[in-house]
């Protein structure tokens, strides 16, 4: 009988054994997965960095990428290839079950250097990524602008503070320079607007609030979509306060666009910027690999 017990407590071990290994194959990425990323890039910027995700067994590190023939090198903040970290030490942002989340930064500067024309606008939502271990892939990225910088373009709000909040809210401050009408504010992206409240305060004294109160329901101003259009006199204070949603699955830095006319009679487009990020837990990776792979 003992016997019979005993060789019952093996079968168990190894049934056990291979069901923790199935479950770890079943985890198991069979390329790197990058994230949805909307970016607006503007000639002179810094170096854009994408996120993706790869098994922890196998952390692979990217070579080079390449967008609609601009190929982007992965940018050497030091200028002289030497990495100021350990070659056998795992680089990564965040480090789950079975996946890490790591980061490179690529620099298109020298490919696209002169190459873009002013308010001129080249849209990519695929990149060919090259990894240092050989294997290539087809990466869809989510949207990607790489824009001219327009020298013609002068600012008609004169920035005076920006922040933001623990629960998802960015303030943007600025002075207007001259008396002009705000018309809209709006996010460039159409497929992640909707993940975005924007409210409106107009501050005629200038009082620039530092402390800002951490609930979107307490927080100064009223919905835009309710207040624009807007008038503001010289000087008038414009507080522009963003609320993004918690259920985020991207990376996005772009340009909050103010549109308006000046009283003389002169359309604009002014802009502030706009950076997120998801919150990052076990749940949100199974879910971007579950769209992403689609298993």
């Amino acid at each position: 009988m003992k016997v019979r017990y005993f060789w019952i407590g093996i079968l168990l071990i190894v049934l056990s054994s291979v069901g923790n290994h199935l479950y770890f194959q079943s985890q198991q990425l069979k390329h790197p997965v990058f994230l949805d990323h909307y970016y607006e890039w503007v000639e002179g910027d810094e170096p854009i960095t994408f996120y993706y995700l790869t098994n922890k067994s196998d952390p692979v590190e990217v070579n080079s990428v390449e967008m609609g023939g601009v190929t982007g090198h992965v940018y050497d903040p030091y200028g002289d290839g030497f990495m100021w970290h350990n070659p056998d030490e795992v680089q990564y942002q965040k480090a789950f079950t079975h996946h890490y989340l790591k980061a490179v930064t690529i620099d298109f500067s020298t490919e696209l250097a002169g190459k873009i024309e002013e308010d001129e606008e080249w849209l990519f939502n695929e990149m060919y990524v090259y990894f240092t271990d050989g294997t290539s892939i087809k990466a869809d990225i989510g949207e990607v602008r790489l824009v001219g910088y327009d020298s013609e373009q002068e600012p008609k709000l004169e920035g005076i503070v920006s922040g933001s909040s623990s629960n998802n809210v960015q303030s943007q401050m600025g002075k207007a320079l001259e008396p002009m009408t705000i018309d809209a504010v709006s996010i460039p992206f159409s497929q992640i607007a909707a993940d975005f409240t924007i409210k409106i305060d107009i501050d005629q004294d200038q009082d620039v609030h530092y402390n800002l109160p951490e609930d979107w329901v307490n927080f100064l101003g009223e919905l835009a979509d309710d207040t624009l259009p807007v008038h503001l006199n010289e000087n008038d204070g414009l507080l522009i306060s963003t609320l993004s949603g918690e259920d985020r699955t991207y990376y996005s830095r772009f340009n909050l666009q103010i549109k308006g006319e000046t009283d003389t009679g002169g359309g604009f487009t002014d802009s502030r910027p706009i950076f997120t990020e998801p919150f990052w837990n076990e749940r949100l990776v199974d879910r971007i690999i579950k769209i992403k792979t689609g298993e």
